[in-house]
């Protein structure tokens, strides 16, 4: 179980990683979205027929509930971007040694990340050390 479980977390932390390059492009991109300098584009559009929405109201309320959720949608990019993060570091600590503790915290972190890899490999690290504790006498 060990072995699969060391595997697992370094896999599932390279796909952290890549997850966190990605949250970051996708935050930047989000947040130029929503820079003031764009709000004419995403009213032209609206005027235009290119842009729909089922929003009511003129085309500059309508481009500012549009930039307000790209901003929010940027914001939560952000969160993901450090979960993302915490949970590739965990995996690299919770593989070097090998404790309850970070097992548990790679898990959690795991899930927050929503990186299955990472979860399982801190499912079957937990099971490895709880063998490994009944071998002993």
């Amino acid at each position: 179980m060990r072995k699969a479980s060391d595997i697992l977390l370094i896999i599932g932390a390279v796909f952290c990683i890549l997850g966190a390059i990605g949250c970051l492009i996708a935050t930047i991109v989000l947040f130029v979205m929503a820079s003031p300098e764009y709000t004419q584009y995403i009213i032209d559009g609206i005027k235009a027929g290119t842009v729909h929405s089922d929003i009511p109201g003129t085309p500059e309320e309508i481009a500012a509930i549009v930039q307000a959720s790209l901003r929010i949608a940027a914001i939560a990019c952000i969160f993901a971007l450090l979960f993302q993060v915490a949970a590739a570091v965990l995996s690299f600590v919770a593989k070097a040694k090998a404790t309850t503790g970070l097992y548990i915290a790679s898990l959690v972190l795991g899930v927050l990340a929503g990186n299955i890899l990472t979860l399982l490999g801190s499912i079957f690290g937990l099971v490895g050390v709880n063998e490994q504790q009944q071998q002993q006498p």
